[in-house]
């Protein structure tokens, strides 16, 4: 893992240069460096990582007295609209998979392989963003309180007046925005930014090939990595660029007076990145609230590519004194909250389903680029193997929301191993397999212990709002930075982190009757409340701070 994050660190470093001349060339523009890195988000590190994924298969396996094969025709290659959309399709399709091999048979063993003529079917984008867009608006009208109805009405009245910060992208509970808006008297407005756009039909072939030019000091590596531009790299920032460019340029004319923009989403959505990069030019300055994930403390996270590229970095609340722009603060998100819903069910099981193939190469995604994913699966059939039958029976099964996901119309996807299948001979076993609703919110407030075997929100938000909380660690997948390597030890003393399946059966044998007395007994609830104090800092605190931005005046 330490040895694929410094190779792909380093072609990063070596191809924003190009991509940024390169780009300036073919788009007619003469932004400097920085533009086009911000511009690009955390999307190119993505892109070069699942390249780089499949390079490494091909050089590792490919054998070309051994092996004949097919490839897709260039005719038969689907070009994605942005960053977002390359990710999706090349992570998580087969098609993707067979396009990145096609581009490196056709580059390397020219003469090796059959051509495939335009026969595989990729749904249009049309029709899925359609299913996709229809879900998510069932899942937010369902959503939809009282606080968010009266936050919208607020967010447009306060219209009338020019904000000096905006909210762009920064999922902020309705409640907490309103009051934000409300105390700054409309000088903190949420500002929406647009991102359908009507993409180009037409290729720009020209543009490609100059994009997609090989140079003299390329490695194997470096020539498949830009050969795959021609037909890889998104229309947003060929085709399109110039319209999205312009539009934005334009759109933030009319807020003449903002001072900072608060912007999270930037680092995986191309028109949010775009905007924040002609945000900067203009000299406002880019907060970036951390997303509400704990990922610091993981080997090879990506904090080391945020940093530079905002203003200031706001934590969830911890805090390094060796890290610049770094300001200790909180989360403004939607946590659950400890209501008083009938306990229905005896055990949650919370389940992250290991992703076949992962963006960026760090232990905050868990397997690598899923090389551990069996590790992840054998970890849970080793804990479900060891409960009792009347334990298993008590389960309620929350898997990961695939319908949420705009490649999960596409068959066959390939997102996540199938984890329920592995499980199979428990999964018939318990109480209820629930993937469907809209949210694993309910379900948490409904249950009286909660087990989660992924590190994300959902381990952090049961412990938020007091549920009797039990995750998995597994050593194995989630390393740490060594400065970090305590960084779970004050959980794992009192239960509430587990490092081995049956250890982790027999304590939830030991409790699973009255897990609120395990929960409530002073040692559990000082551990609890001692590691969310350490890395969640109070709601008033980035309420205050980002008040205090409306009156600021940028030095």
């Amino acid at each position: 893992m330490i040895s694929d994050n410094d190779f792909i660190d380093r072609k990063y470093h070596k191809y924003i240069p190009i991509l940024a001349e390169r780009l300036n060339k073919i788009n007619d523009m003469n932004h400097d460096v920085f533009f086009w890195k911000k511009s690009l988000g955390l999307g190119l590190i993505r892109n070069i990582t699942l390249f780089y994924d499949m390079f490494k298969m091909c050089e590792e396996n490919f054998s070309e007295e051994k092996h004949d094969c097919c490839i897709l025709s260039e005719n038969s290659y689907y070009i994605p609209k942005d960053l977002n959309d390359q990710r999706d399709f090349f992570q998580c399709t087969a098609y993707g998979q067979e396009q990145m091999f096609s581009v490196y048979m056709h580059l390397f063993y020219p003469d090796r392989y059959e051509l495939i003529e335009d026969e595989f079917f990729w749904p249009s984008l049309s029709n899925i963003e359609t299913k996709s867009i229809f879900f998510r608006l069932v899942k937010k009208l369902s959503r939809i309180t009282v606080d968010k109805l009266i936050g919208k009405i607020i967010n447009q009245v306060s219209k009338i007046r020019n904000p000096k910060v905006a909210i762009i992208e920064s999922f902020f509970y309705a409640s907490h925005l309103t009051n934000l808006i409300v105390k700054s008297k409309g000088l903190i407005r949420a500002i929406p930014i647009k991102s359908n756009f009507a993409y180009s039909s037409e290729l720009q072939l020209n543009k490609r090939i100059d994009i997609a030019a090989i140079e003299d000091d390329f490695d194997r590596f470096d020539s498949f990595f830009f050969t795959s531009m021609r037909y890889c790299f998104p229309k947003i920032f060929i085709e399109d660029f110039e319209q999205v460019f312009s539009f934005y340029s334009k759109y933030f004319e009319k807020f003449n007076k903002l001072n900072y923009v608060v912007n999270e989403s930037w680092i995986g959505n191309n028109h949010s990145s775009i905007a924040m990069a002609i945000l900067q030019q203009k000299g406002i300055k880019h907060i970036y609230n951390e997303h509400n994930f704990l990922s610091h403390h993981f080997l090879g996270n990506n904090h080391k590519y945020i940093f530079p590229q905002v203003d200031e970095f706001i934590s969830l609340g911890w805090y390094k004194n060796n890290v610049p722009k770094l300001i200790k603060g909180a989360s403004l998100f939607e946590w659950v909250e400890e209501k008083k819903y009938k306990k229905e069910h005896d055990i949650l099981f919370v389940s992250g389903q290991p992703p076949i193939k992962t963006p960026e190469v760090s232990a905050a995604y868990g397997d690598f680029g899923a090389f551990n994913a069996k590790s992840h699966l054998d970890f849970n059939h080793t804990f479900f193997g060891e409960l009792n039958e009347k334990t298993l029976q008590s389960i309620v099964y929350r898997g990961y929301p695939l319908e949420s996901l705009i490649v999960y119309h596409l068959k066959p996807h390939m997102f996540v191993y199938d984890q329920e299948y592995v499980l199979r001979e428990y999964v018939k076993k318990f109480k209820l397999v629930d993937n469907d609703s809209p949210s694993a919110k309910e379900l948490m407030q409904k249950s009286k212990l909660i087990i989660i075997d992924y590190l994300s929100t959902s381990y952090v938000e049961s412990m938020i709002a007091d549920i009797p909380t039990i995750f998995f660690w597994n050593k194995d997948i989630y390393p740490l930075q060594e400065e970090e390597s305590e960084f779970y030890n004050v959980l794992i003393e009192v239960g509430i982190c587990q490092t081995d399946p049956s250890s982790a059966a027999e304590f939830i044998e030991n409790i699973k009757q009255d897990p609120f007395k395990w929960w409530h007994q002073e040692s559990v609830q000082n551990a609890k409340n001692k590691f969310l104090t350490k890395n969640f800092g109070h709601v008033n605190i980035l309420k205050e701070y980002l008040l205090k931005k409306y009156n600021a005046k940028i030095i």
